[in-house]
């Protein structure tokens, strides 16, 4: 599988906690269901960064979102 080729990818079931918290996230911010989850998946697993394109997920801080687009251009590679 090639996502087991990032070193500093860690892959994480979604269980219980996961939905719980993802239904918390989503009451609060509005978020559509995967994203919540995403986001529910990061705070659980202690993520500092939550890295996406989407940049309606900025609403979220916790963890922190970084908007692909913008590290790009901050490193002159868009």
């Amino acid at each position: 599988m090639l996502l087991k080729r990032f070193p500093n990818l860690t892959l994480v079931e979604v269980g219980d906690r996961v939905a719980e918290l993802s239904a918390k996230i989503r009451a609060e911010y509005g978020l559509k269901v995967p994203d919540a989850i995403f986001v529910a998946t990061g705070i659980l697993n202690q993520a500092d960064f939550f890295v996406t394109n989407d940049k309606q997920l900025k609403i979220v801080n916790k963890p922190k979102v970084l908007i692909l687009e913008d590290i790009l251009i901050g490193s002159g590679q868009s």
